[in-house]
Parts: C-alpha cells; structure tokens; sequence
C-alpha cells in the first residue's frame, strides 16, 4: 500500500511538473529518454528534499520558514513559484 502511495504521489508530481512548463531534460539520460524521463527524475528529487526537509523541521533542525525556503530555491529553477 505505501509503495502503491509513494508511485502514485510520484506520478502525479511528474505529471504536474511536465504541465507547468517546457520538457524538462534529465541530465543523467541521452537521446529520446532524455525529455521523457525529466520530470519524473525532478519529481523524485524534490519529493527526497522535501521528505529530508520534513524529518529536519520535526527534530528541530530547520523552522518551517528556512524548510519552505529551501524547497524554494530548489524548485525555482523547474516551477514558476508563487510567493
């Protein structure tokens, strides 16, 4: 069941991000799979980022202002973000 959550939170961030914008290039791929791979290479990045982000806030490394801050930054050069 998790693992069938983690895919479909996964699928759906790929989806979103391929929607927002231009094809996003994977830069580990070449060719054809580059442009196809991209987003789901993006999303499973910053769904990492965020659940590390998660776990910093909740021990009390990071205030949830510095967390949004972060994931931000990291999202800005993929999403146009609204502030």
């Amino acid at each position: 069941l998790l693992a069938d959550t983690k895919r479909g939170v996964e699928d759906e961030c790929a989806r979103l991000i391929e929607q927002a914008g231009p094809p996003v290039p994977d830069p580990g791929a070449r060719g054809a799979r580059t442009v196809a791979t991209g987003a789901r290479t993006v999303a499973r990045r910053l769904l990492a980022l965020a659940d590390g982000l998660i776990v910093r806030v909740l021990v009390g490394d990071l205030s949830g202002a510095e967390a949004r801050e972060l994931l931000e930054s990291e999202l800005a050069p993929h999403l146009t973000v609204p502030r």
